[in-house]
Parts: structure tokens; sequence; C-alpha cells
């Protein structure tokens, strides 16, 4: 899996491609914990995280799990977390798992920068689900 991450201001854009598999997500929490001190809390100079999927080819339950518990982590925090461009090979998934109902999930980059203001960045395209909210309460760092 390729793994891209641009920090720009308090704005952190994580780019996937490949698959995110149990090994990918392991190399993922790994750098999110040493490159930028993500753990059950999110530091101070991180405001918004962004998951651009639109290359991802598919997810495995721990790369699911991994984004769980950073929803938990940034909701804990009071920080955002949004996920763009869902394929939609991995949309259906999302909507079978009710990941939609637990996610802010956008169409694009643009889309998100609409809707908070506070994107930074954009590359247009339409919007798929709308803005969701989260539910994840719990953290799965600790593992």
């Amino acid at each position: 899996m390729d793994i891209s991450i641009v920090k720009n201001n308090d704005k952190l854009i994580i780019a996937l491609a490949g698959i995110l598999d149990m090994f990918s997500a392991v190399e993922l929490k790994n750098i999110l914990i040493d490159e930028f001190s993500i753990t059950d809390a999110i530091p101070s100079d991180i405001e918004h995280m962004i998951i651009d999927l639109s290359s991802l080819e598919s997810i495995s339950a721990a790369g699911i799990g991994i984004f769980a518990a950073l929803q938990s982590a940034f909701n804990n925090s009071n920080k955002t977390l949004s996920f763009v461009s869902v394929p939609q090979p991995l949309s259906r998934l999302f909507e079978i798992t009710n990941l939609y109902d637990h996610f802010s999930v956008y169409g694009s980059l643009k889309d998100v920068e609409n809707s908070t203001g506070r994107c930074g960045y954009s590359i247009g395209a339409e919007n798929l689900r709308g803005n969701r909210t989260t539910g994840f309460t719990e953290s799965a760092w600790k593992n």
C-alpha cells in the first residue's frame, strides 16, 4: 500500500492507495504514532485529518479498525476526521457495515472545504454521501 501524507498548518491529509490489509494497517498506525504522535489523543497542532480513499482498492477488518480508532481519538479530542472519495466497491462495504453512520464521508476534498471551511485543498467531484456524524466511542490504540 502507498501512503501519502501532507501536513498543511493544522490539517493532515492522508491519501491511501492499494490494499489496506492487516500489515499495511499496522504500518499506517505506526506512521501516525511515530511521526505525528497520534494515539488516544490528537496533538494540539492537528485540528483536522482528511483521509482520501480514492485509490484504495480494498480494506480489511484491521483497516476498518484503524479508522474506528482514529474516529474515537478525534471525537475524544473534539477535532475533525473526514473521509473523502470512497470508491464504488468500498462504498458498498461502507453501506453494509453502516460505516456511513459513523464517519464523516464526502465525495471530494472540495466538499469537505465547503462543509467545514477548513480543508484548504480541492479536487472537485460530486458529493457521494454527504456529511455523516460518528458514533464510535472506544479506542483501539491500546493494542
